[in-house]
């Protein structure tokens, strides 16, 4: 809460990977207003409706997320055939960044990141790629996608597309 306002405390929960997201963002909206946080939301949508303008906006006027537990596959298990690497290579402006269970990213500036967690982030980068062909049925083949995967304490220059290595150099110091 601290990183999403302290005092003016702006905060957005994302439940849809809960088995009961209305129920679970209701209590989670409450738990956080009794911690202190003075303005909760909570968004549900779907895959379509993600790149919205009325989604993207009302992301923008909030300080911190909180996805919500769930049925989240454990990320290294799913890293193999992901849906996340389909989309970077059909994208490959973009970066893919899956977080794992009990794991966050926390932002220290609107373009870097420090990873605080159990487990790992892991960032898919095609900006380099080459060969890249999709098969009929679905199957990607690509050469030269970088593979970063990061642990407690380390950060990522989402800018620059390179890790930073220790808590100092992810927090710009």
């Amino acid at each position: 809460m601290e990183l999403a306002g302290g005092d003016d405390c702006h905060l957005t929960i994302l439940p849809m990977a809960s088995a009961e997201p209305l129920d679970t963002a209701l209590y989670q909206r409450w738990q956080f207003e009794e911690a202190g946080c003075r303005t909760v939301d909570f968004l549900r949508f779907d895959r379509e409706a993600a790149d919205t303008a009325a989604i993207v906006d009302r992301l923008a006027n909030t300080r911190g997320v909180f996805f919500s537990g769930g049925d989240q596959d454990r990320l290294l298990d799913a890293m193999a055939g992901s849906r996340l690497l389909s989309l970077v290579l059909e994208n490959p402006e973009l970066l893919g960044i899956g977080i794992d269970e009990s794991t966050a990213a926390v932002f220290t500036s609107p373009t870097r990141f420090e990873v605080v967690c159990e487990s790992q982030v892991v960032i898919w980068d095609a900006a380099d790629a080459n060969g890249v062909q999709s098969a009929d049925d679905g199957d990607f083949s690509a050469r030269s996608v970088r593979l970063h995967l990061l642990e407690n304490g380390q950060g990522f220059d989402l800018r620059r597309r390179r890790p930073l290595g220790i808590r100092s150099e992810a927090n710009g110091q």
